[in-house]
């Protein structure tokens, strides 16, 4: 078993996830661990890659993705038991996203893939542009909406993987996680920009200038 939480050396990039009475973490060491909400480690499970990326919790179901290209469906009720793993094309950074059954899910590589949440399987996988995808895709309007770093958004249909559009930013990285308003979906970019995204269209709006 890994290092306790309080005493780990090792450096966290993730945010946790958090259930009515477990914490769960994971690093840079490849350990996902499951503590107490009062303290104490409950259980320690090392994958094959390291984790810099936010976790996602759905009931039993932990689904973390890892540096060794792979999305993780692990079982927090029997120690982090594996329920399925998934191979990509790159490293899975981006938190994922899940609507019902389907897992959506985005790589460093510039990929989107939609899974099956319970089995693991791949029901489409869009790839216009290898670039590198850091903030989690949302779904808005029926809208799949996915930023790649270098300021290229595209809206995805979520059902069969078809782009509807495409828009690039004039300057700026994303990095952030959007926010879902009532107005649109809101983009921070490296330069401190603030866009506002119409989901059904793709068309931008400038809200704020950073420096």
């Amino acid at each position: 078993m890994g290092e306790s939480l309080a005493t780990g050396a090792e450096r966290f990039w993730s945010r946790p996830a958090v259930s009515g009475s477990a914490i769960y973490v994971a690093g840079l060491d490849r350990y996902v661990r499951a503590a107490g909400v009062r303290g104490g480690e409950q259980w320690a499970l090392e994958l094959e890659g390291a984790v810099a990326g936010d976790l996602l919790l759905d009931g039993e179901t932990l689904f973390v993705g890892a540096l060794d290209r792979r999305m993780y469906a692990l079982d927090v009720l029997a120690a982090g038991a594996e329920r399925w793993r998934f191979q990509g094309d790159g490293w899975f950074w981006a938190r994922p996203l899940l609507d019902g059954d389907t897992l959506y899910a985005t790589t460093t590589n510039g990929s989107v893939y939609a899974l099956d949440a319970r089995s693991g399987d791949e029901q489409w996988r869009f790839n216009e542009l290898d670039n590198e995808i850091r903030a989690q895709p949302v779904l808005v309007g029926g809208i799949l909406v996915v930023a790649m770093r270098d300021g290229v958004l595209f809206g995805i249909d979520p059902s069969t993987g078809v782009r509807q559009w495409q828009q690039t930013l004039a300057e700026g990285k994303l990095l952030a996680d959007p926010l879902v308003l009532e107005s649109g979906i809101l983009y921070v970019t490296d330069r401190g920009d603030l866009i506002s995204v119409d989901p059904r269209s793709g068309a931008t709006t400038t809200v704020f200038e950073g420096s």
